[in-house]
């Protein structure tokens, strides 16, 4: 038994990002080496082309057993969120340009992440549900109703839930109460006791 890890961008001073086999080769040794046994490496934002090539270089790494997927975070995120992610690359979830991405996994696409409130948000979610890729709810600027009929149009994962969304108000519940309320959604939380209170 051991850990699963469905968002990481890398580890011991490696980058999945890098598109570089070696770098992502130690990233996933360094998790084995603490526990996690199945690892989703994660992307973030970037120009498409350069994203679809290191897809490319980590669909070789899933096809060797070494990585159980491909998470594609980003660049179909909310400027108003974006973190640390730069604001300069976003782009709206056009459903061409997300599944652009997700052929360039060659089938190991497991998650995209995406604000459903940009234009093409709730079609990509529609999209990437037929395909059988888990669409998830993140770096979002999204309302409590676009929230919920994201999760009805599919989206199953809340990308670190609280971080990178609005919160919770007494007349705007936000994507947070959406997220939280329905079963079929799965939450990611950063519990490093510095994204979130203990």
């Amino acid at each position: 038994p051991g850990f699963v890890d469905l968002h990481v961008h890398g580890g011991g001073g490696a980058s999945y990002a890098s598109g570089i086999a070696e770098e992502a080769l130690l990233a996933a040794r360094t998790h084995l080496e603490h526990g996690t046994t199945t690892t989703v490496a994660s992307t973030v934002t970037g120009e498409i082309d350069e994203v679809a090539r290191q897809a490319a270089v980590l669909s070789e790494l899933v096809e060797d057993g070494v990585l159980a997927g491909i998470h594609f975070e980003g660049p179909f995120i909310s400027h108003n969120r974006c973190g640390a992610h730069r604001p300069d690359l976003l782009r709206d979830p056009d459903p061409a340009l997300v599944r652009k991405l997700v052929d360039a996994a060659r089938g190991h696409a497991r998650m995209v992440t995406l604000a459903p409130e940009l234009p093409g948000g709730l079609d990509s979610v529609r999209m990437l549900a037929d395909l059988g890729v888990i669409a998830a709810v993140g770096h979002t600027d999204s309302d409590y109703s676009t929230t919920l009929e994201a999760i009805e149009a599919g989206a199953t994962v809340a990308t670190h839930l609280f971080n990178a969304m609005p919160g919770i108000a007494h007349r705007a519940p936000g994507p947070i109460v959406a997220l939280l309320e329905d079963e079929r959604v799965t939450v990611e939380l950063i519990n490093d006791g510095v994204h979130l209170h203990p």
